[in-house]
């Protein structure tokens, strides 16, 4: 499981997950099997999967942000055809809608819990 990797690399984690019904409780199932393992979780990234913002993408992050405790939480918007595949216009997209702080710790440009 790719938990187990993660354990062995023994990196700091970022979790990922999607913009969509059932992500509050998965999200939160997995950073608690995180740090049931003594794993140190630097973050979580909601993808939005669908150009729409419905209740999901307007409302999971803010949610989830208040349910973990000193874990930042950020979203990254829907990327289009235009988009996918274009590693610049991607580094773009995070950049215009990450805090570069957050970005610079997570990459190692900057130290930080």
């Amino acid at each position: 499981m790719m938990i187990d990797l993660a354990e062995r690399l023994g990196y700091p984690t970022l979790l990922v997950g999607r913009t969509r019904l059932g992500t509050l409780n998965h999200t939160l199932l997995s950073v608690n099997a995180l740090k049931a393992r003594g794993m140190r979780v630097v973050g979580i990234v909601l993808s939005c999967s669908a150009p729409d913002k419905g209740p999901a993408e307007q409302f999971t992050a803010g949610d989830l942000a208040r349910l973990v405790e000193n874990v930042p939480v950020v979203v990254l918007p829907f990327l289009g055809p235009e988009v996918v595949g274009n590693a610049d216009k991607i580094a773009s997209t995070i950049a215009s809608s990450w805090p570069a702080m957050l970005v610079n710790r997570w990459i190692g440009l900057e130290e930080g819990e």
